[in-house]
This record gives structure tokens, C-alpha cells and sequence, in this order.
């Protein structure tokens, strides 16, 4: 059992990028992006190794997976993590890709997650960005369930997008999404998932009178909102089948 300290220490999953052109297609494979990568390994662990709450690792170049992960992409995971293992060997690493709707969680990806060097994958489920409905991503996730317990190597999570775009727009700024929303979220992915992660908390959910506020005033009421829910639950997440 975790003591009451420990259960609400907090803990952190340090990125490893962004390097090169994030939004070139060939930046995984960018040779000086690669180098200075596993270059940052070290200095993070140097600078910052030592505190309690260095928890993880998060490898940020996500993936879409259409309908697997390409082979550049388990090399750039792989490559990643044999160094961070030897620098932090029990520390957690995750990825959190996208393309959950489309994703094929079949034979061929099980042999894929048995062969990608990660703890955690926490699939975004798209929903903020329009790409996927409420109704539909507790199919996705039941798949993905299925593929992740017969691997039996990573766990799965859910990285749940709480936001809409001002005016619809992707180029807008992210607004939080309304309450009714999220908890269809949250209820359609959690029997499926070892964990819910949200995308994001700072800017979209803030707790009434915060000395460090950031994002928009309706941030407090999605915070209020989710607290007064959550006190009325006796758990969340569900254990999977």
C-alpha cells in the first residue's frame, strides 16, 4: 500500500524533444535530430536525475499509427529507450500516439507492441480534434484492450482531449471542452484502460482562485465541474477484459 504522501507525490514524464523539423514526416529519421535526442538523455538525468518526482520518460515525436506503427518509428522508440534504461533504469517510459481510430489491433500490432521498448501507451482519443465521436471510442479502446492483454508487455492508457478550438477552427486557441463532454469521454474510455491522462490541465482547468492561473475564465468551471463529480464516484478506472 502507498502511504498517504507517496499517493499524491507528484511525478513527472520528461520529454525528449522536440529536435529538427517537428513537423517534417522525416524528423524521427533526421540523423542530427537523432543525435541530439540521445544527447539530452544525459543532460536531463545530470540536471535533474535526482528528484523524487523524475518519474518517466515521454518520447514526443507521437505516431500515427495507420493502421501500425512504421518501422522509423519502433526504431526511433527503441533507440530511445535502450539509452534511458541505462540512465534511469526504473524509470516509466510512455508514448501516447494518435490514430486510435484507425488503428488494426490484430496479430500483426501485437507482434508490433511485443517488439516496441515502452511501459505505457496512451492512445489520444482524438475526440477534441473532431476526429473521433463519444460514441464511438469505447470500441476503439475494447480493441486495443484485447491486443494489449495478450501482449501483456505495455499498459494501456487514455490521453482524453478536453478542449474545442475557438470558432472551430485548428489554428484557433484551445478552449476547454463543456463538462458534459468530458465525462462521456472519460465514461466511454475507462473500462479499457489502466489510466486516463487529460490533454491538457494547464490552461484549460483551473482551481477558483489560483495564484498561478493560466488559460480562460470558463477553465474554473470545468475544474468545479469535474470536482463536484468526482467527489460523487467511488473509482474511475476500470481493470480491463
Amino acid at each position: 500500500m502507498l502511504s498517504a504522501a507517496d499517493k499524491y507525490k507528484i511525478k513527472f514524464f520528461i520529454g525528449a524533444g522536440f529536435y529538427g523539423d517537428w513537423e517534417s514526416d522525416k524528423v524521427i529519421s533526421d540523423p542530427v535530430a537523432y543525435k541530439k535526442r540521445l544527447q539530452s538523455l544525459g543532460e536531463l538525468v545530470h540536471l535533474y536525475g535526482h528528484h523524487p518526482s523524475f518519474y518517466g520518460w515521454y518520447w514526443p515525436d507521437e505516431a500515427e499509427i495507420n493502421p501500425y506503427y512504421t518501422p522509423e518509428f519502433i526504431q526511433y522508440v527503441n533507440d530511445l529507450s535502450h539509452e534511458a534504461r541505462q540512465l534511469k533504469p526504473r524509470a516509466q517510459i510512455m508514448i501516447a500516439p494518435y490514430g486510435t481510430r484507425i488503428v488494426a489491433p490484430d496479430d500483426k500490432y501485437v507482434r508490433q507492441l511485443d517488439t516496441l521498448d515502452v511501459d505505457i501507451v496512451a492512445y489520444q482519443d482524438e475526440v477534441g480534434v473532431g476526429r473521433s465521436k463519444t460514441t464511438e471510442t469505447s470500441a476503439y479502446y475494447q480493441g486495443l484492450r484485447k491486443a494489449h492483454n495478450r501482449s501483456q508487455k505495455a499498459k494501456i492508457w487514455a490521453d482524453v482531449e478536453i478542449f474545442d478550438f475557438e470558432d472551430g477552427a485548428h489554428n484557433r486557441a484551445l478552449l476547454p471542452a463543456s463538462f458534459d463532454r468530458v465525462v462521456r469521454q472519460l465514461e466511454a474510455v475507462s473500462p479499457w484502460v489502466d489510466r486516463i491522462l487529460v490533454y491538457q490541465y494547464l490552461g484549460l482547468m483551473n482551481k477558483p482562485g489560483s495564484l498561478a492561473f493560466a488559460g480562460c475564465p470558463a477553465s474554473t468551471k470545468l475544474y468545479t465541474d469535474y470536482q463536484n463529480w468526482l467527489a460523487g464516484r467511488s473509482g474511475l478506472v476500470g481493470q480491463g477484459s
